[in-house]
């Protein structure tokens, strides 16, 4: 979500799989066999114990070393996957920080001084000014981390939603299984989870996406070419089709949403 000043925070009201109740911690998927999309490069324990190793071999403390590692991994993660833009294309490891409950407050206190009680249902943000994203660590999760990698990496001029939504979208195709945790009773089975906002802000993208193809949605979310995805969707869904899709997921009126991309498809 966009704050007033502009900074893109990661809230429970948007990623609900991430409940006071249900929270579980993933270490950035580095237990298992992570694939990359694409390249399908894999990324292994023995990879993050290695790197972790270098790092405190380095000087580093156990923590630092972890959390760099965890860095590494969200960085090349995201630029093996995507046709990042030539400016994007640096590495940005020691710009994503996991810090614990209390700094975390702070930084985004700061960085949002009006936010109030509502802190604590921040998950991670992304501060433009400086290229800076930021993850609660005891919340932490895949899909957090690459979701603000993502945010860094990008030069979206799309609406706040619909950016929003191409975010969440890029971010599961990045993850995979390993991004997502289900969550059990004390019996096994399975605890459904609410949908959230940015899930359903996805599915729409979704069927964007099969509607107008990869390519217009590379161009505007990595290389601001907004006016590109606009002449595509309104192409293929009618004149002012992007606007008013970009209006309806604004109000977070998904069935509208899904209204106008459903009758584009019918008049063609």
């Amino acid at each position: 979500m966009k704050s007033r000043q502009g900074k893109e925070v990661d809230t429970k009201q948007d990623r609900v799989s991430e409940s006071r109740e249900t929270v579980r911690r993933l270490d950035s998927g580095l237990e298992r066999r992570q694939e990359l999309p694409g390249k399908r490069q894999p990324i292994s324990e023995r990879d993050r114990m290695e790197t972790a190793l270098a790092r405190r071999q380095a000087g580093q403390s156990e923590k630092q070393a972890t959390r760099a590692a965890k860095a590494d991994i969200a960085e090349n993660i995201v630029s093996k996957s995507f046709p990042l833009n030539e400016a994007k294309q640096v590495d940005n490891s020691r710009d994503l920080h996991f810090q614990e409950n209390d700094e975390f407050d702070r930084e985004l206190h700061k960085r949002e001084p009006e936010i109030g009680q509502d802190a604590q249902l921040v998950d991670g943000y992304y501060d433009p000014l400086n290229n800076q994203a930021f993850v609660r660590e005891q919340r932490n999760m895949l899909e957090t981390e690459l979701h603000e990698k993502l945010h860094q990496k990008s030069l979206s001029e799309l609406p706040t939603r619909l950016n929003e939504g191409v975010t969440e979208y890029f971010t599961r195709q990045a993850a995979g299984p390993m991004g997502r945790l289900k969550d059990f009773d004390s019996r096994g089975r399975e605890i459904p989870r609410p949908v959230s906002d940015y899930e359903q802000e996805r599915v729409i993208v979704s069927k964007l996406y099969a509607t107008v193809g990869d390519a217009p949605l590379h161009s505007a979310y990595f290389d601001g070419k907004t006016d590109e995805l606009r002449q595509h969707v309104d192409s293929a869904l009618g004149t002012g089709a992007f606007d008013e899709l970009s209006s309806a997921l604004e109000l977070r009126d998904y069935q509208r949403a899904d209204t106008i991309i459903q009758r584009g498809r019918n008049r063609g």
